[in-house]
């Protein structure tokens, strides 16, 4: 009954059933003159016996039901595959954090094996630095001793200062 209410005006909807058993919707386009609503169909001299008006003709369209049908599980269809696709779209969102994550960490591991090596690199510098000076404090050492020695193994020896001239 409610069907009814919100029915479009002007339109019948009557369902036969076809020799072939088959049941089709017919939608009845109907005129506003030719519409009456009766609560009882016998009242203005109308009785049971005597004969109906014809119906006016107007044009019929038929629905058809396995259209209708198709149009049901390609809908289906669609919702399914929308479906599919929000669960990729979640799936990938989730293995983007996981790497993200995993990136992160792996970048402050990184940076922190490069400041180790700063430091041992400048450990290592200060390290060298001292032993050139102390290589140098030999030479010159070996050189003011022995100045045969100098003269027999070719050694460069750093230009040492005399101590006569600054006195």
């Amino acid at each position: 009954m409610s069907g009814d209410l919100y029915a479009e005006p002007g339109i019948i909807n009557k369902v036969y059933c076809e020799p072939d058993g088959k049941e089709s919707i017919v939608n009845i386009y109907v005129s506003a003159e030719s519409l009456r609503v009766y609560d009882n169909p016998w009242v203005e001299g109308m009785s049971p016996n005597t004969p109906r008006p014809a119906e006016p003709q107007h044009p019929v369209i038929r629905e058809n039901l396995g259209k209708r049908n198709h149009v049901r599980a390609d809908s289906r269809f669609l919702g399914v595959v929308c479906l599919l696709l929000l669960a990729g779209i979640i799936y990938l969102g989730v293995q983007m954090n996981k790497d993200k994550n995993k990136w992160r960490t792996e970048r402050n591991q990184l940076l922190e094996d490069i400041a180790n090596l700063k430091k041992t690199s400048d450990q290592l510098t200060a390290n060298n630095t001292e032993l050139i000076k102390e290589r140098d404090g030999f030479l010159r050492m070996l050189c003011a001793k022995d100045s045969s020695l100098r003269s027999q193994k070719n050694l460069d020896c750093p230009i040492v200062p005399d101590k006569r001239k600054e006195l």
